[in-house]
């Protein structure tokens, strides 16, 4: 009974499953992140001060296709994009590799990063809440040098759009994630 508990306890919600990451290898879902809001200047400003004295090594899981690593990328001297899916990496190097030169891209998902350095900080932008919570925490922390910092980065509007109502519609009937719920992720990490 002991382990019933533990495990209904450690599971994930549902429309987080493995399943559902894994579409994040279509080309088209890809393509489509073209039209994803850029983050605010000011995230990166908030930003800055978490990523400790330099030199800052960072570790961003869950890189995608350089949205966030391209405004990261100047606040460190050092910055690892750990990124999973083939399509998204390929357009994420494409974007940074001009202007950035210290990002190295790897292919690999967080869960089988060997978490082998000392980083000041491990960032997830949009992406922790795909991850095997269980399994990279506890690697994370260990990699953290003392007072790093994990930062989950999310992208939130302040006010819903006014086509908002029509867009819940389309998702609905469109959506490939039938289990959707709303959530919070640092609510379902608690």
């Amino acid at each position: 009974h002991a382990q019933t508990l533990t495990e209904m306890h450690r599971a994930k919600p549902r429309h987080l499953a493995a399943e559902y990451a894994a579409q994040f290898g279509d080309e088209e879902i890809v393509a489509a992140y073209r039209c994803r809001p850029p983050y605010p200047p000011e995230t990166f400003v908030i930003l800055e001060p978490l990523l400790g004295a330099h030199p800052r090594l960072v570790l961003e899981v869950g890189a995608g296709t350089g949205d966030f690593t391209i405004g990261l990328a100047p606040l460190v001297d050092d910055l690892i994009a750990v990124e999973p899916s083939r399509p998204m990496l390929e357009r994420g190097l494409r974007r940074t590799s001009a202007r950035h030169n210290h990002v190295e891209w790897l292919a690999i998902a967080a869960e089988d990063y060997a978490f082998d350095g000392r980083y000041s900080a491990v960032v997830a932008a949009e992406a922790f809440h795909w991850l095997d919570w269980h399994g990279v925490l506890p690697r994370i922390g260990t990699s953290l040098v003392p007072a790093g910092h994990l930062i989950l980065v999310e992208r939130t509007l302040a006010e819903p759009p006014p086509w908002d109502p029509e867009l819940r519609v389309l998702i609905r009937n469109y959506s490939t994630n039938r289990d959707y719920v709303p959530y919070d992720t640092v609510t379902e990490l608690e």
